[in-house]
């Protein structure tokens, strides 16, 4: 995912959202949908494995910044 925009135009808050499930963001809407898929394949019987990595980075002025790391 990749938000693009002005300062104080919403990518934060529609990325991440509010503090109530109405509100939230497009962030925790896939992570949990992401993982309510893999817990049917894995409650199905399926003999599968998965891998799930996320990264969450700031691009401003021309810099980088991993926003786990703070």
């Amino acid at each position: 995912l990749f938000a693009y925009g002005m300062t104080g135009s919403g990518k934060t808050y529609s990325m991440q959202g509010g503090s109530t499930s109405e509100q939230q963001g497009i962030t925790p809407r896939l992570v949990t949908a992401l993982f309510q898929r893999l817990n049917a394949s894995v409650t199905q019987g399926r003999n599968e494995s998965f891998t799930v990595t996320m990264s969450f980075l700031e691009l401003y002025n021309e810099q980088l910044k991993c926003l786990y790391s703070g």
